[in-house]
């Protein structure tokens, strides 16, 4: 859930952008946002995410079983969105028609997740 939501009961249209995004992370790392395990330890699947992001170790998240380096590119694409849409300020994050024309376009420059 969004974290406006969780802390304040308050849902805004980054509160759908926030749960795609999350559905994102699932997605590309094959793995549910509740209950995530990494070496013996509960994550919050966000938290890992962000942590390897942040380290620079992202492909480390993305599911084996997406095979071939030429998808990395777009996978890793896919990973930057995602972290857009689950950055913690409301006003950070994309709506969802910015979303769709990222996802929908080539060459185009991200900002950098916060």
């Amino acid at each position: 859930m969004a974290p406006e939501y969780v802390s304040d009961g308050l849902l805004s249209i980054k509160s759908d952008v926030f749960s795609f995004g999350v559905l994102l992370l699932e997605i590309i790392s094959g793995k549910r946002s509740s209950g995530f395990q990494h070496n013996g330890e509960f994550y919050n699947l966000l938290e890992y995410a962000w942590e390897l992001w942040k380290d620079r170790r992202s492909n480390e998240f993305i599911d084996q079983s997406f095979g071939d380096d030429d998808e990395m590119e777009e996978l890793m694409k896919y990973l930057a969105v995602a972290l857009l849409c689950v950055q913690e300020k409301t006003i950070d994050r994309p709506t969802m028609p910015d979303v769709v024309a990222i996802l929908s376009s080539d060459g185009i420059t991200l900002p950098e997740p916060k």
